[in-house]
């Protein structure tokens, strides 16, 4: 999986126009190969922004000397993820900024979309929770910018805020072992 930053894509989502949301990508970071990928299929994939509930085509690509095919996310998507990465941060700002409860958000997004559940609220928080340390981590060493230790999750969120969120979920991906609000496995 290759997450790549796409121009306004939140935007052609709304207008309806998909156009094409491929991107020419250079270099296999399985390999190391450094020419370009080669198209290698699509397949379809629901995302939901704002009011929208839409289905696009995710492109592949394959490297032509290891044969690893990726599939390349917009920048403004989680992978594995329906909703937008925008919309999640909305939903984790307003439960741990502004204290908001699960019911009354569930209802304001029901507004927008008639699918979202209590388990998207649950799996959204406890996935932020379990990245916490991760994303401090990314802006300690990534970024120069240090939360002090008593931080908490609110100020995390609270400091994503400085970045272009879709520059952020491209950067992190590129550094960091794992996607944003990836599973973290605990060894127990």
């Amino acid at each position: 999986m290759i997450i790549s930053v796409f121009p306004n894509f939140i935007q052609r989502i709304i207008r309806n126009s998909e156009e094409n949301f491929y991107h020419v990508i250079n270099g296999c970071n399985q390999c190391g190969y450094g020419g370009n990928l080669h198209r290698h299929g699509s397949y379809s994939r629901t995302i939901i922004c704002h009011e929208i509930t839409t289905i696009i085509k995710i492109q592949r690509v394959i490297c032509p000397d290891c044969r690893k095919t990726h599939a390349i996310i917009p920048s403004d998507l989680i992978p594995y993820f329906q909703h937008t990465l925008e919309t999640i941060i909305k939903l984790l700002e307003l439960i741990k900024c502004k204290k908001e409860s699960y019911s009354k958000l569930i209802n304001h997004f029901r507004r927008c979309n008639l699918s979202f559940s209590l388990g998207h609220v649950t799996l959204y928080v406890k996935r932020f929770e379990s990245n916490f340390f991760n994303l401090c981590y990314y802006y300690r060493i990534y970024h120069n910018s240090f939360l002090p230790p008593t931080a908490s999750e609110a100020d995390a969120l609270i400091h994503l805020n400085r970045f272009e969120l879709n520059i952020f979920n491209a950067d992190y991906f590129n550094k960091m072992p794992n996607y944003f609000l990836s599973e973290i496995i605990t060894k127990g």
